[in-house]
């Protein structure tokens, strides 16, 4: 994966090395990470547009401290597969539901939420409210080393905050490794 920060979208010598490394055709994705307030979607475009050409898997981290409809327009502006955590779409069920008809994928990382404040407590963690309205997440760590979290202890950390079943955790690792489709 190519991962690239928003922070780094005024650099010309970096944007130039990551349209090159798209180029390269050794990448499956391309990752836009860092605040939203850093470099709105539109300055990526031009990237992700040559990423999408190569075929590569389209990523972008929004949704985690923005609203829901900055979802959205990321997802359109970006033409994006997938969105990195996204769980302020469940402040909106119309674009639950826009996420949910599309099937743009939430990869959402419950632990990071918590601990940056994007979330009060895991109990309460809005990825049961997503997937309650049909979107489609998947479980993941952030960081391992700055949160401390594998993914195995994130599904059980939801197990055990009473926030899934272990038939629904099943459930969504089978489709994160199936595909949602």
């Amino acid at each position: 994966e190519l991962g690239f920060s928003r922070g780094n979208a005024g650099d010309p010598k970096l944007m130039a090395l990551a349209h090159e490394a798209v180029e390269l055709g050794f990448f499956q994705s391309i990752d836009l990470y860092s605040r939203q307030e850093v470099c709105p979607p539109e300055v990526m475009k031009l990237l992700f547009t040559k990423a999408r050409a190569a075929e590569m898997k389209l990523k972008a981290h929004v949704g985690e401290f923005e609203g829901a409809e900055e979802i959205r327009r990321t997802v359109e502006v970006l033409d994006l597969d997938e969105v990195q955590h996204g769980i302020a779409a469940a402040e909106s069920v119309e674009i639950m539901r826009w996420l949910s008809e599309n099937q743009i994928q939430l990869n959402v990382c419950p632990t990071s939420n918590v601990m940056l404040d994007g979330v009060s407590e895991l109990a309460a963690h809005p990825i049961r409210i997503l997937f309650d309205n049909g979107v489609p997440v998947t479980i993941n760590t952030d960081d391992l080393m700055i949160f401390g979290q594998s993914v195995s202890e994130e599904y059980r950390n939801l197990y055990q905050a009473g926030v899934f079943s272990a038939e629904e955790l099943n459930d969504i690792r089978r489709a994160s490794l199936t595909g949602f489709g």
